[in-house]
C-alpha cells in the first residue's frame, strides 16, 4: 500500500471523541471543530507523524549512507505540509479531553505505529523502501481522508493560502441539473469535502455544497442556483451604465439582502455589510451577515449574488463559520474571510452558445 495508512482502529477512541464533544472547545482551539470523526483522524495523524518523524531521526544515526536521501525526503515533506508535525501536536493537544485520557489516546496510537517503525528501521533496503513511501506521502499519494486533514491542520492559521496549494481542486457544473442553462466553475481547497449528504438536505436549487476539515468540521461553502429576479436583467443594464451611481438606500438594500438569507439559511440575519463586485464578468452583491442562535450564539457568513441574465439564473455563494460564542465566532469570521473571498474571486461561467 503506497502512502499514509492512518486510519487506525481504537475500539475506544469513538467514546473518547464524543466525551470531546460534550465537554467543548478550549479556548485556544477555536479554530479547529472538535468532530468525534475529527478527534479520531487527528489522533491516528498525530501517531502517524510523530513515529515517522522518530524513524527519521533514527534511521540518520543507524545509516549514515542514507543522510542525504533523508533530508531530501524530509524537506520534499516539509515543503509540502510546512510545520505538519509541530500544528498537529498542538492541535492532538487541544483536544477537549482529560489529560489523562489524551496521555492514553497518544500511547495507543504511537504503539500501533511502533511495528511499521521497526521494520523500516531493519535493514537499509527496507529503509530505502520506506523513504520512497514518505516521498509519496509528500506528493499527496495517501489516503484522502487522512491528506484532507493534514491539508486543514497544516493551513489551519491561513486557510486561504491553502488554495493556491497544486492540490486545491477545480469544480464545474457542467451536466449537474440544478446548475441550469449555464457552467458554472469554482476552485476549492482539497480539504473541504464536497458533501454529497448535505447537498441532498438542502433546496433543490443546490449545486455544491462543501464542508470543512474533510467534511468532519462545521464551517461550509456552498454554491447555489436560484432564478432570476424579474426585473434584474433590467436593473442589471441600468445599472452597468452607472456603475458608481447608488442604487437606492442602503436600509432598502439591507432589507432585501435580509430578506434573501432568509430564503437561504431559514434564518433570521442581520446584515453588517454590503456593497458590488464584479465576479465572472458579471456585476454581483454581496453581504456580510450574522445570524444570534440560542444561548448567546453567533454563525457569522458572507453571501455572493451573481445574476446571470443569459442564463436566465443568479448564482449564490454562500459561505458559513458554525454557531459559536460571540468572540470565537468573530475569531473564526475573521480566520475564514480570506478564503471565502479568494474562492469567490474564482468563480467563473461559460454560457453555451445559442
Amino acid at each position: 500500500m503506497k502512502g499514509i495508512p492512518m486510519r487506525h482502529c481504537v475500539p475506544w477512541l469513538p467514546r473518547l471523541a464524543l466525551l470531546a464533544g460534550l465537554i467543548g472547545l478550549p479556548a485556544s482551539a477555536i479554530a479547529w471543530d472538535y468532530t468525534p470523526a475529527a478527534i479520531s483522524g487527528l489522533t491516528s495523524l498525530y501517531g502517524y507523524l510523530t513515529n515517522q518523524n522518530a524513524t527519521l531521526e533514527r534511521a540518520a544515526a543507524k545509516y549514515p549512507s542514507l543522510r542525504n536521501d533523508i533530508q531530501q525526503v524530509r524537506n520534499a515533506f516539509d515543503r509540502q505540509y510546512p510545520d505538519a508535525l509541530a500544528t498537529v501536536t498542538r492541535l492532538f493537544q487541544d483536544i477537549p479531553l482529560p489529560a489523562t485520557d489524551r496521555a492514553r489516546l497518544a500511547t495507543k496510537v504511537l504503539e500501533m505505529d511502533r511495528e511499521a517503525m521497526q521494520s523500516a528501521l531493519a535493514s537499509e533496503p527496507a529503509m530505502q523502501a520506506y523513504l520512497q513511501r514518505v516521498r509519496e506521502s509528500a506528493q499527496g499519494d495517501m489516503e484522502k481522508a487522512s491528506l484532507q486533514l493534514l491539508l486543514a491542520a497544516v493551513y489551519e492559521d491561513k486557510p486561504a493560502a491553502e488554495l493556491a496549494s497544486p492540490m486545491a481542486r477545480t469544480y464545474t457544473t457542467r451536466g449537474v441539473r440544478q446548475a441550469g442553462a449555464i457552467d458554472l466553475m469554482l476552485r476549492m481547497p482539497l480539504s473541504w469535502e464536497r458533501d454529497a449528504a448535505r447537498e441532498k438536505l438542502l433546496p433543490d436549487n443546490a449545486i455544491f455544497a462543501f464542508t470543512s476539515q474533510g467534511g468532519n468540521g462545521l464551517s461550509t461553502i456552498d454554491l447555489l442556483a436560484r432564478p432570476l429576479p424579474k426585473d434584474a436583467a433590467r436593473e442589471g443594464s441600468k445599472e452597468g451604465a452607472k456603475e458608481g451611481g447608488k442604487e437606492g438606500s442602503g436600509a432598502v438594500a439591507a432589507a432585501r439582502a435580509a430578506e434573501e438569507l432568509k430564503a437561504l439559511t431559514g434564518a433570521s440575519a442581520k446584515v453588517i455589510a454590503q456593497g458590488t463586485v464584479r465576479l465572472a464578468n458579471h456585476r454581483a452583491n454581496w453581504a456580510s451577515f450574522s445570524i444570534a442562535s440560542d444561548g448567546g450564539r453567533l454563525q457569522y457568513g458572507r453571501v455572493w449574488w451573481v445574476p446571470l441574465p443569459e442564463a436566465g439564473q443568479t448564482a449564490v455563494l454562500l459561505c458559513r463559520t458554525p454557531s459559536l460564542a460571540p468572540q470565537a465566532a468573530d475569531n473564526e469570521r475573521q480566520r475564514l474571510e480570506p478564503l471565502w473571498q479568494a474562492v469567490a474571486a474564482t468563480l467563473s461561467t461559460a454560457t453555451p452558445a445559442r
